[in-house]
């Protein structure tokens, strides 16, 4: 059977079974453009809507306006963050030249006296820089002298409380947050 339409727009030849096939294709494909609008129109309408939230109250150069606050605050908070990183930096660095190690190691000096009057007492810094006092109580009198520590180590030869007080000094462990 023969169609005259068919004819008059040169596809006489062809099967009416492609012409089907097209035509449900095209069926699908407009199903799924219907089925894609409509789910994009629900997502314009959740964007309008959020927009209307975002909005309400103001108009659209007071939003504006909040917004360069909003990056003129953001400015001023990471200069000021970064004055204080530079800060706590120069405090860290003063502070590993402050005396922060301390021993005392208390000792007879003349085994017959009693009572440990006599005592070591070492200083140090982070890097062990410091110096200890050592202070003698005799029946005589009391003596009292010095000695600096540079690196943990001192030039001079230490005593055995002097050592066992610089020891301990050099063995303190600073809990610092760097």
């Amino acid at each position: 059977m023969e169609s005259k339409i068919l004819k008059a727009i040169g596809l006489a030849n062809i099967d009416p079974a492609y012409i089907i096939i097209v035509l449900l294709l095209v069926i699908v494909a407009l199903l799924v453009l219907i089925i894609m609008q409509t789910k994009n129109k629900k997502r314009i309408e959740q964007m309008e809507y959020r927009l209307k939230r975002l909005c309400s109250g103001k108009d659209g150069e007071s939003l504006e306006e909040e917004l360069a606050k909003l990056f003129e605050d953001n400015e001023y908070m990471m200069t000021t963050v970064n004055q204080h990183k530079t800060n706590i930096r120069n405090i860290y660095r003063r502070l590993e030249k402050s005396y922060q190690k301390m021993s005392l190691v208390k000792y007879d000096a003349f085994n017959q006296m009693g009572g440990q009057l006599s005592f070591v007492l070492v200083v140090l810094d982070e890097n062990n820089n410091g110096f200890l006092i050592n202070s003698v109580h005799s029946l005589n009198g009391n003596y009292c002298y010095s000695k600096e520590i540079v690196n943990g180590t001192c030039e001079i030869e230490l005593g055995d409380e002097e050592f066992e007080a610089l020891t301990q000094a050099k063995e303190v462990e600073l809990q610092l947050m760097k």
